[in-house]
Parts: structure tokens; C-alpha cells; sequence
């Protein structure tokens, strides 16, 4: 980061990541700020990047862990590379990322032109998963596999590729030739992610973004590609958020494959990625689920585990007894990573550290309260109608962070919200009153209240 001490700096996009960033830099380096590049947003040292290329600066930052790839060649049109950096989030530290064009060897565009030059047909469905395989893409893998659709899901997650051969699963390692020759002949590509879209799509292929959920964070409007099935939830969600933040030529209102998953019967395949384990335990015990968000301020300065959860454990544990409950929580793999030695020197009776990685839907399914904050689980849950509690200790902190929430944060909130482990315990024993309420936001968020989005997608990709 020594590069850009005393530089005129500009910072790309803006976003709550990007100003955590520039607190870090000028809490770290002596920088001048310069302001935010975004193509989409208007505001106080705001720009677009053709009102800077004429000004004097020296370096363009651009930290947007699924997107920099399409931003940096954007910038490319009008700024010279030797100004544009970009940065890493690696390990819970910024590291600036070097030469990231002479690494990207993918042969997507070369495979597919030629197929389509010569008038091959293609066939089958690929699902692509970069960095993990969320549960919207697996549970549609595995209905189309129980179904007999040709399908095959490439990650760069060693760990799900590892479980999915052992289970003798389709699946391919992401950014090899085999996989690049894999999505260049599929005739579907579904995504439930937005970070590894920045490839080349034949025109002849047909895109469906499954998307991760719905929630009250705001979202930067992305155009780097225009699919052809958007699927989301309810006519309000569409009208709220997706239509303003995606480009599709259809949005689809056929609700979320993981949900299929939240109102059937359970079978052994539905297991995959899931801590059996502690699967098995949930269905016999009395069980809260805390599931908190990520912040994007956590990446400034050093942190221990002490900073990053408001707990005393112990005493927590002692309540947690008293009362007959077992927590659960799931934490960002980011977070976690802070835990790993408090996690090995303790022993709790009730409260246990969900693994950073694994489908928590199976769990999600038999909790009986669950604890969040600002997170989209919040939402699906609502279709198990059981009491949430809102854990917003940060509330204020997160919010400006954010730039304000999506929605009116107390209106969709159904359920006790606290701020210290007293006022938790304490909402984990009182009595529902939230049905109501739980149930008015259902019905916005979701228009269908069935198992069958898979069903219907089906009926797209088996044509």
C-alpha cells in the first residue's frame, strides 16, 4: 500500500466495501482523496470515470471483489493501466492485486465462436458457482440431476468439489480448459452469483440468474450482462429492487429452489455440503440460528475476536443453559477465520461454531428461533413462520455504512430487535407477536408460497 502514500487518489465503485477502504487509507497513509468513480451513482465527489480522464491524479483504486474484472476494462478505454490498481480482500487484508490480466487465461470466447461458426449444437446445463456453491444453484443441480437432465456445476471451491466426486456428482474445477470447453458447449448457463459473468456468452446460449436472495441492503446497478431469466420472488420484490439493479429480457416470478427445499420432505441427496451432524442434533434439540451479515467495516485495522461479536461467551453459555436452548452460529468465513483458536481452547455446552462453509438450509429447516440482523435469511424464513429476533447492536454504525437501507428497516423487521446478549436472552423467552407482521411481509417478498420454483424452472431447460 506504500505506493499510494502522498498520491492523489480516486476510488472505485462506491460502495460500502470501497469506503471502508478509503478509511483505512486515510486512517494509514497520508493520501489525498480525490473522491468515488461510479458509473451508476450521483452524489458529493461522485464521478463518472470521463469526467476524471482529463484531471490530474495518480492512481485509480478499484476494490470490488466481483466486478473488478469488467470495471478495470472499462477504464482501460480511457485511462492508462499504469494508474489503475486494484485491490484484494485476501485473508482479512487488503493486497493489492498485480498483473491480474497475464493470469486470465480463460479460452471461453476462442471454444465458443468456434461452435457456433460451424453450427454445432449445444447441449446440457452448466451451473456456475465461483468461490462456493450457494444453495440456490444446488438445489437446482440436484433436482435436474434427480430428473435426468444432463447438468454439470464448476467451482473453484476445492472442498464441494472434493464432497460432490465423492458422491460421483458431476462437477468440474473452475478456470481450467475442461471447464471452459464445458461452459462453451453447454446450451444453459445458471448463476446465482454476480462475480464470474465477465466471460464471453454466445449469443446462442441462454443465461439464468437464480440470484441469493432478497434483503435490505442496497445493491450498485450492474450491466456488465443482460440474462435472459432473471428469477426472483414477487411482483414486489421486481418492482423494489431487481428491475433497477439487473438487466434481463424476463424477470420471472417462480421463487427460490432453496425454498422448494425449506417446505418438502428431506432425501439424503439434499444433505450435500450440510454438517450432518449437527443436522441430526438440530432435529432433536431446541435450537436459535445466529446467521450475522457480513460489515464491510471489519476490514479496518487489526481486530481480534473479541471485536468482531458483542458476547461474553461465557456467561452467554451459562444463560443459554438456564434457559434449555442451543445456539448455533454460522459466522462469514471472514469472521471465522478470527475464532479458530478461541474455537479449540473452548468447550461449550450450548453454543456451538457452525464450519465457515456448508449449506445451513438443512439446519435453517428445524431452528426454532432465529437471530440475524440485516441479513436476506431473515426473509426465507418467514415461510417456516417461526420467531426472529433482530440482533442489531451495530444498527446505526452498518446503516450509514450502507448509505440507509433498501427499506424502512423497523417496518421490515418482524420480530424483537436488541441490542446487548441481556436484551437477546431475554427476546428468546418471550412470548410470538409477530405472527401478523411476519405474515404481511411474507406475502410481499413472496407472491408464491410452494415447493415448485424448481418444478418450473424445469420447464424451461428440459425444452
Amino acid at each position: 500500500m506504500k505506493i499510494f502514500n502522498k498520491k492523489n487518489i480516486f476510488i472505485a465503485p462506491y460502495t460500502p466495501i470501497s469506503k471502508s477502504f478509503k478509511d483505512y487509507l486515510v486512517s494509514n497513509l497520508n493520501i489525498n482523496f480525490c473522491g468515488f468513480i461510479d458509473k451508476n451513482k450521483k452524489g458529493i465527489n461522485l464521478y463518472k470515470i470521463e469526467q476524471i480522464q482529463d484531471t490530474s491524479f495518480d492512481f485509480i483504486i478499484i476494490i470490488s471483489p466481483n466486478h473488478y474484472k469488467s470495471i478495470y476494462d472499462d477504464y482501460l478505454k480511457l485511462i492508462d493501466n499504469k494508474k489503475i490498481n486494484i485491490i484484494n480482500i485476501q485473508d482479512n487484508q487488503y493486497q493489492l492485486l498485480k498483473d491480474y490480466k497475464k493470469n486470465d487465461t480463460s479460452h471461453i470466447k476462442e471454444y465458443s465462436t468456434k461452435i457456433d461458426i460451424n453450427n454445432i449444437q449445444r447441449k446440457g446445463v452448466t451451473f456456475i458457482s465461483k468461490g462456493f456453491i450457494d444453495t440456490n444453484n444446488k438445489y437446482l443441480y440436484l433436482f435436474c440431476l434427480f430428473n435426468k437432465i444432463t447438468v454439470h456445476i464448476v467451482t473453484d471451491n476445492k472442498k464441494q468439489l472434493e464432497e460432490l466426486r465423492r458422491s460421483k456428482l458431476a462437477c468440474t474445477d473452475l478456470n481450467t480448459q475442461e471447464s471452459d470447453i464445458l461452459i462453451a458447449q453447454s446450451k444453459y448457463l445458471i448463476f446465482d452469483q454476480a462475480n464470474h459473468t465477465n466471460f464471453y456468452i454466445s449469443p446462442n446460449q441462454i443465461t439464468i440468474q437464480l440470484w441469493h436472495g432478497v434483503g435490505l441492503k442496497k445493491m450498485s446497478k450492474l450491466t456488465n450482462i443482460t440474462y435472459d431469466y432473471f428469477i426472483s420472488t414477487s411482483k414486489w420484490t421486481n418492482e423494489s429492487n431487481f428491475i433497477n439493479i439487473f438487466q434481463s429480457k424476463k424477470f420471472l416470478i417462480y421463487g427460490y429452489p432453496r425454498n422448494d427445499f425449506l417446505l418438502r420432505e428431506t432425501s439424503s441427496l439434499d444433505l450435500l455440503f450440510c454438517d450432518k451432524e449437527l443436522y441430526s442434533f438440530s432435529k432433536t434439540h431446541k435450537i436459535v440460528l445466529y446467521v450475522p451479515t457480513i460489515r464491510e467495516y471489519l476490514f479496518q485495522g487489526e481486530k481480534t475476536y473479541k471485536d468482531l461479536l458483542p458476547f461474553n461467551f461465557y456467561t452467554l453459555n451459562k444463560s443459554l443453559n438456564d434457559i434449555n436452548i442451543v445456539m448455533i452460529i454460522k459466522l462469514h468465513p471472514y469472521v471465522l477465520e478470527f475464532f479458530y483458536l478461541f474455537i479449540e481452547n473452548s468447550d461449550f455446552s450450548n453454543i456451538i461454531f457452525h464450519p465457515e462453509q456448508g449449506d445451513i438450509y438443512p439446519i435453517l429447516k428445524y431452528t426454532d428461533i432465529l437471530i440475524t440482523d440485516y441479513s436476506s435469511i431473515a426473509y426465507d424464513f418467514l415461510l417456516l413462520d417461526r420467531p426472529i429476533i433482530f440482533f442489531d447492536y451495530d444498527r446505526e454504525k452498518y446503516e450509514k455504512n450502507m448509505d440507509g437501507f433498501l427499506f424502512n428497516y423497523d417496518e421490515y423487521t418482524p420480530g424483537f430487535k436488541v441490542q446487548t446478549q441481556e436484551e437477546l436472552i431475554t427476546a428468546m423467552t418471550k412470548v410470538d407477536t409477530f405472527k401478523k407482521q411476519r405474515k404481511h411481509i411474507k406475502n410481499k417478498f413472496f407472491d408464491l408460497q410452494d415447493q415448485f420454483a424448481s418444478n418450473k424452472l424445469f420447464d424451461i431447460i428440459k425444452i
